[in-house]
């Protein structure tokens, strides 16, 4: 006998107005979330209103942010024995430096108001 499959799924639009589950769910109440703890509820499975392909493009995107405001708040000085952390000596596709080394040493010299 075959086995057939058959897809189900609903909408974040109804997980997260589902009365069932967030009582009064128009309303902004935060509390909510420390009342489901103290009864030993967990309502963080039901918070989808971020797919995780989503969640992971939003954080890359934090992180690339923060890294520029940082790079832009202080003038940097590359260590003058960083010469391994730039040279690259492996190849998959995209050139990697050598095993271990994924940073870039630095130094603060002044900061940029």
């Amino acid at each position: 006998m075959p086995f057939s499959q058959t897809l189900v799924s609903e909408t974040n639009f109804f997980v997260l107005n589902d009365p069932n589950i967030f009582p009064d769910p128009e309303v902004f109440e935060p509390e909510r979330w420390m009342r489901a703890t103290a009864k030993g509820e967990r309502l963080d499975r039901y918070l989808v209103n971020f797919s995780e392909r989503l969640a992971n493009l939003l954080a890359y995107a934090e992180l690339f942010m923060t890294i520029a405001t940082l790079v832009r708040s202080f003038d940097l000085e590359i260590d003058e024995n960083s010469k391994k952390h730039l040279m690259f000596v492996r190849d998959y596709g995209t050139p990697y430096p050598d095993e271990g080394v994924l940073s870039l040493p630095v130094k603060v010299t002044a900061s940029i108001d």
